[in-house]
């Protein structure tokens, strides 16, 4: 059998003298990785992908930690407080779509390479800033590099097999509450002892393993196809078939079903044709409000914390703040209940795999929103208790979070290969526009006025409930679109 190169080639896998089959016969990268089904080379994949959302996850939830400790060293305003969580997000904001389009056209792996490069160059120098200006800098440099991190999840999902593809992209998600998780422990021993400063440092480190973790996984064959490098694709196929102990279909690699194997590069224009644009504009209005919502309970629960709320059983010792500022630097107490309340990531992680492939991606966004829409309100009641306050928060947080999961599994289902970067990293600029608007919120807004912040949160909560219901497309169990 003879390969072909071609923009519009095809490369056979196997030939008619070395198994008997008929040439004639076609398979996609679909086909192949749904008969190569789930092995040891998924297993690795997850691993190194799950490690790159771990080493990540801790530089976002490092920013609710060192904060509030900062505002104090530095006798910093609430507005000053705020943009250095809101720099990070700005830069995340600014370079997604640039990391998106990265993806699409260099690949997904070199893609992750440069953007985790960033990542640790902005988040090492920020342990040395020696003023407030220097730190809003280098998390700036941090965000721009964050920006690209939402291109692991199309590397995963180009890689599963249809059967149970959603619950394995939610799979992946938990190294990200992991991360989390590891965090606010690493915070709980770090911040009463040595400062924010040692905590930048350890939490930089895991980046440089993640770097020499990334020469053990393939580029995603799926963007090889679509850039028309068939035999480079047909030999990480192969080579993942080798690893799961399976053989590819007979015939040749094609780069779709149908009969024309033009392969079409897709733009951001793209995202706003006729079959996509509603998708496009509900799928925004999610990843705003979910990102809007999860980030904020993060920021809103520390600086609750930090502040007397009898209302919300928070009642500070005067030994434990500054008779002068009123500034009040967390102790261990306080970051034992945000450990609590950050690790309801765990259990919605596990709520979502239990439930996005049987009840459908749709259903549990809108369900999700609801759930935290919920709890939020309840946040308005003045219990005068600590451990409900925590409870509530606990709530919200656990809801949002399953919310966020099921964005990160439907929109790449939604687009088709050529635009699955872009589409993706342009719902993550925008969910990015959320997270740089909530640090106002909570740590401006909030001091003065609570309710009218919490009341803020709750509206996007509802908001996200009713665009999961209009979205125009289900993908549960639907293949993954080349074209």
């Amino acid at each position: 059998m003879t390969d072909r190169e071609d923009g519009e080639g095809e490369i056979g896998a196997n030939s008619k003298g070395s198994n008997g089959n008929d040439c004639s016969l076609t398979f996609t990268v679909e086909d192949a990785i749904d008969k190569v089904g789930y092995g040891k080379f998924q297993l690795k994949l997850l691993f190194i992908i799950g490690f790159a959302w771990m080493a990540d996850s801790m530089e976002i939830t490092i920013l609710a930690i060192m904060s509030p400790a900062i505002r104090c060293e530095w006798d910093l305003s609430t507005w000053e407080e705020a943009t250095i969580s809101t720099v990070v997000f700005a830069g995340m904001t600014i370079s997604t779509c640039f990391w998106g389009f990265v993806a699409d056209k260099c690949g997904r792996k070199k893609e992750l390479i440069w953007c985790t490069i960033l990542i640790f160059f902005g988040g090492f120098l920020s342990t040395f800033s020696p003023t407030y200006i220097w730190m809003v800098a280098f998390r700036g440099i941090v965000g721009l590099g964050l920006g690209g991190v939402a291109q692991a999840a199309n590397l995963w999902l180009e890689f599963l097999p249809l059967k149970n593809r959603g619950g394995l992209v939610t799979v992946s998600m938990v190294s990200w509450s992991i991360g989390t998780c590891i965090e606010v422990g690493i915070a709980v021993v770090v911040m009463p002892n040595l400062g924010w400063r040692w905590l930048l440092l350890i939490s930089s480190l895991p980046l440089i393993a993640l770097l020499g973790l990334f020469k053990f996984i393939p580029e995603s064959p799926r963007f090889l196809v679509s850039s028309g490098q068939f035999e480079k694709a047909l030999t990480i196929l192969q080579s993942v078939a080798n690893e799961n102990k399976e053989k590819l279909p007979p015939g040749k690699l094609v780069a779709s079903s149908s009969s024309d194997q033009k392969v079409a590069r897709g733009s951001i224009v793209d995202l706003f044709s006729a079959k996509y644009r509603r998708s496009t504009f509900l799928l925004w209005l999610i990843w705003f409000s979910s990102h809007f919502v999860i980030y904020g309970i993060a920021l809103i629960t520390t600086e609750m914390f930090s502040r007397e709320d009898k209302c919300r059983g928070i009642i500070i010792d005067g030994s434990r703040a500054d008779k002068e500022t009123g500034c009040k630097i967390l102790d261990t107490n306080d970051y034992l209940h945000y450990f609590v309340i950050m690790s309801s990531d765990m259990f919605g992680i596990v709520l979502c795999l239990a439930t996005i492939d049987k009840i459908g991606r749709k259903n549990v966004q809108a369900l999700a929103f609801a759930g935290s829409a919920i709890f939020l309100s309840a946040l308005f009641i003045c219990t005068r208790s600590r451990f409900v306050t925590t409870s509530f928060l606990y709530g919200a947080r656990l809801f949002i979070s399953i919310a966020d999961l099921s964005g990160y599994v439907y929109t790449p289902e939604v687009y088709p290969t050529s635009v699955r970067g872009i589409g993706l990293g342009a719902c993550n600029g925008v969910a990015r526009i959320g997270c740089m608007i909530t640090p106002f919120v909570a740590m401006v807004l909030m001091p003065a006025a609570v309710n009218i912040s919490l009341s803020l949160y709750l509206g996007f909560a509802v908001l996200g409930v009713c665009a999961a219901l209009l979205l125009p497309i289900e993908t549960k169990g639907r293949a993954l679109q080349e074209s």
